[in-house]
């Protein structure tokens, strides 16, 4: 995951940062054993160059690190730069369970923003469906009125002084009958749009679950040979 991402970056950059610092010291250390006669030019320069190589790195991984916690913060439905603080922390990279699942469930990835509104968006125009059909129907409209022609509240109760009329309406749609059906091709239309939005949806969040396992096993690969350079310039 992206999540997974950010912390495995995290551990890259400090251990780039140690590196660094490290291989200083010993180009420092190069260049005394030069003035003292006992190492080239070449020695010095090759161990400056490596210093300044691995220092050169640190920004590359900040970036992709702020990328991940970005991506991060859109797939939770929050603003890019909203993780910043709260990640800023470093933590350990975590720890996968063992064995690995097989499979997870439905509603992990329903969870996500992006999907979730995939999926409303193909239910909206599904039911827009069932309105233009509708539409296309003849239908009936319940019409009246109630009139008084009392003058005074009191005569109310003594004769019947209120008319009223009532009657049912149909409406046939004749003429327009093409333009209606033309409406239904297109609610059709809209719902397989956005029915292959839903599924490009579904199969991005496939790919993430699939990338994010792939990145969890190699990470943990990738800190444990930087961990070990590192020890060796201690």
């Amino acid at each position: 995951s992206y999540y997974t991402q950010a912390r495995g970056y995290q551990a890259r950059i400090a251990l780039a940062r140690r590196s660094a610092a490290s291989q200083r010291q010993t180009a420092e250390l190069t260049r005394t054993m030069a003035q003292a006669g006992t190492a080239t030019a070449a020695d010095v320069a090759k161990a400056m160059g490596q210093a300044a190589s691995t220092e050169a790195a640190v920004p590359t991984l900040e970036a992709s690190y702020a990328q991940a916690v970005h991506r991060l913060a859109v797939l939770a439905g929050r603003p890019p730069a909203s993780l910043n603080e709260r990640l800023k922390r470093v933590a350990p990279i975590p720890a996968p369970r063992l064995p690995m699942p097989t499979g997870i469930p439905a509603e992990l990835l329903l969870s996500r923003p992006d999907l979730r509104m995939a999926e409303r968006q193909y239910a909206q125009y599904t039911a827009k469906i069932g309105q233009a059909e509708a539409a296309r129907y003849p239908s009936v409209s319940l019409t009246g009125d109630i009139s008084t022609a009392a003058l005074k509240l009191g005569d109310l109760g003594k004769n019947s002084s209120i008319g009223w009329s009532f009657g049912p309406t149909l409406s046939v749609p004749l003429f327009n009958a093409g333009q209606l059906q033309a409406a239904v091709e297109v609610a059709k239309a809209q719902r397989d749009q956005y029915f292959i939005a839903y599924r490009s949806s579904v199969l991005t969040a496939l790919e993430d679950v699939e990338n994010a396992l792939v990145l969890l096993s190699q990470e943990r690969i990738r800190i444990g040979k930087l961990a070990s350079s590192a020890k060796s310039y201690g």
